[in-house]
């Protein structure tokens, strides 16, 4: 019974080791995303690029991030927030330990450029259109890591998301919301997605294809 023990105890130490080398192989990354004032940003859509799949984190309300398990080696920063130009930090070099990086600066986006058209039938500048409307644009829509309309509407003013299911969601704007919204329009294309029979819009079928969509308006109405 020694002699047994006397050759298990080598393998138990090699595995350990090895175990340790792998542990040590992963690192992270934090920081904090505030806009040109300094005021902290939470929500803010934080991913990291580099080899492998994309790591993606989101501000808290304090403003932070964390980006934990990350394998060694250079990666590329971006952050995005709806209202905001988007950010980049280049070379992040991620080691065995933690890489805190200094805060990074969101400028306020210039909506005197930003076109709509659901508003007003006609193609106006964001800041003349007659309603509230906010504008979810291409390059959003490229870095967001939300899989369906729900997750994509969350961050957005005045409009509430309610879980009716696993697939199934409704979509509320300025109010707490209802399990039956049946006062609201969805366009794609100018087409409605809205369901006659049902008396409703069923948001789980319509195309969530994000890389066929140019531009995402949410038009709310009066408050």
């Amino acid at each position: 019974m020694l002699r047994r023990f006397g050759y298990l105890h080598p393998v138990t130490v090699v595995l350990l080791l090895w175990s340790n080398a792998v542990h040590a192989q992963t690192g992270s990354v934090t920081g904090s995303v505030v806009d040109q004032t300094g005021l902290v940003l939470p929500g803010a859509t934080v991913t990291l690029r580099g080899e492998g799949v994309p790591r993606t984190a989101y501000t808290d309300e304090q403003g932070d991030f964390e980006l934990t398990g990350v394998a060694s080696g250079s990666y590329t920063l971006a952050v995005t927030l709806a209202g905001f130009t988007d950010a980049t930090v280049e070379e992040v070099t991620v080691g065995s330990g933690a890489v805190d990086l200094p805060p990074v600066e969101l400028q306020l986006a210039s909506f005197g450029d930003t076109v709509v058209v659901t508003a007003s039938r006609n193609e106006v500048r964001l800041l003349d259109a007659p309603v509230s409307t906010s504008v979810i644009t291409a390059s959003t829509l490229e870095t967001t890591p939300a899989q369906n309309y729900g997750d994509l509407l969350r961050a957005t003013p005045g409009v509430n998301v309610i879980q009716l299911s696993a697939r199934d969601i409704q979509v509320a704007s300025r109010s707490p919301g209802n399990t039956l919204i049946n006062t609201q329009l969805v366009l794609v294309d100018g087409r409605s997605a809205y369901l006659d029979f049902f008396g409703l819009v069923l948001w789980d079928l319509v195309p969530t294809n994000f890389d066929d969509v140019e531009q995402f308006e949410v038009v709310r109405g009066p408050a």
